[in-house]
């Protein structure tokens, strides 16, 4: 169905105020949460159905525990990921415009960290090259094993260029678990090869699935990936790790600028050159273009900001709707 872009917003607002969010913190996690919902990301609004983001009861000071000029350990103390990552991505921008590079560690906050495009799209734009990588719960069945140990563990990254940033954001499951969510709220079945039940079995019942472990994509491969994720957000920063430790999550920033290699305008360039030579790839018959990595998404929400409209499943708004009456 249509919904009205504002209208989405007042909803989600009241719901994040009703449930004890201050305006600070609605200014830091509206803008996130709508960034992936306009780009047909599954970080988006579907985050506030069943128990939502509800603010935990002992969230305290978000402080530094541990830095150096180019690497800073942030202390999110139960707060939302979400606006311990904005205060992350700002402090990254800064350490690396002035020495160059930053790694930029968060632990100890209260749930995922939404949509971590948005946080390399904000380095990019900066003119830096931004990496993210986060942690999340045990969903997610390595190669050959039955039984969930990874997080879904995305990684994302944001590259300067003329035409705007370029941007990958991938989760290193075969789905992201609130995807496994959307489509369990539409009463959909799963894609085949996404998950497995709790004997080990394939299932495309997303409830099944949820009971049952996610698989990684491309089997090895992205397990072996997910594994590395896991281990730079968890071990690497002192966050919990495959289901161990106090159950925080972890995410690892870094942060670099292309001065580092030589002249930054040449790097623009040469990316510009790039671009236009993967634009203008010979195509597979009947494909009309060659996209970019986030290029669908963005053009998905220059859509919807220009007609102020936004498509959204049925079933997920009438659930914010629920939602919003209950609080």
């Amino acid at each position: 169905m249509q919904v009205g872009l504002k209208a989405l917003e007042e909803l989600v607002t009241g719901i994040l105020l009703q449930e004890g969010f201050s305006e600070k913190e609605i200014e830091l996690t509206l803008p996130v949460l709508m960034y992936a919902q306009c780009r047909g990301n599954n970080q988006g609004v579907v985050k506030l159905t069943g128990k939502g983001l509800s603010r935990p009861p002992s969230d305290g000071l978000v402080k530094t525990v541990f830095e150096t000029p180019v690497s800073q350990v942030i202390d999110g103390g139960q707060h939302l990921g979400m606006v311990v990552m904005q205060e992350a991505t700002s402090r990254a921008i800064e350490k690396a415009s002035g020495l160059g590079v930053s790694f930029i560690a968060t632990r100890n906050t209260a749930s995922s960290t939404g949509a971590i495009g948005f946080y390399a799209k904000k380095m990019a734009e900066a003119g830096l090259i931004g990496m993210v990588f986060s942690g999340s719960f045990p969903a997610v069945a390595p190669a050959g094993a039955k039984e969930p140990l990874f997080g879904t563990n995305p990684i994302a990254i944001g590259i300067p260029s003329d035409a705007g940033p370029i941007v990958l954001d991938m989760a290193t499951a075969s789905m992201a678990w609130f995807g496994v969510m959307e489509s369990l709220l539409a009463g959909a079945p799963l894609p085949p090869g996404i998950a497995i039940n709790p004997a080990g079995e394939e299932t495309l019942d997303p409830e099944s699935a949820l009971k049952g472990a996610i698989l990684p994509f491309g089997n090895h491969k992205g397990s072996g990936l997910s594994f590395m994720i896991e281990v730079l957000t968890g071990p690497l920063i002192g966050a919990s790790f495959l289901g161990l430790g106090k159950g925080d999550w972890g995410n690892l920033i870094l942060c670099f600028h292309p001065r580092l290699f030589g002249d930054p305008q040449t790097f623009i360039q040469s990316m510009n050159a790039f671009v236009a030579r993967v634009k203008s790839a010979e195509k597979m018959p009947g494909l009309e273009e060659i996209f970019l990595p986030g290029e669908r998404g963005n053009r998905m929400a220059a859509q919807a900001a220009t007609s102020g409209v936004l498509e959204i499943e049925d079933k997920l708004y009438h659930a914010l709707l629920a939602k919003g009456r209950r609080v």
